[in-house]
């Protein structure tokens, strides 16, 4: 019918407060459980593009993590549904007024 699924790299975006790396190094090693050791991580890259996010903090950052392999890109919904877990973890962990970081 449609043809096989094509095959992707994941990559996730990860927004944390720019003044404490704590907040990243915690969303990565959490990827990393559920997906494997990165084999890219991008540069810190200042989001300030917008003031959507100013309830997490109003300085932040962004870095890109690439996973490794190529892997069916039909797992979408799924991989989704684990990144918005970590985070209302976060929220619990992190934010005393329930702000995810991830």
């Amino acid at each position: 019918m449609f043809g096989p699924e094509p095959l992707v790299k994941r990559i996730c975006g990860v927004l944390y407060p720019s003044q404490d790396e704590k907040y990243f190094e915690w969303a990565l090693n959490e990827i990393e459980k559920i997906w494997g050791k990165s084999d890219l991580i991008s540069e810190p890259v200042p989001f300030d593009r917008t003031d959507y996010y100013y309830d997490i903090s109003p300085s932040l950052t962004r870095k890109f993590i690439c996973t490794p392999n190529l892997i069916q890109a039909g797992g979408l919904v799924e991989w989704k549904y684990a990144t918005h877990e970590l985070e209302e973890i976060s929220k619990n962990l992190f934010n005393k007024d329930r702000k995810s970081v991830v």
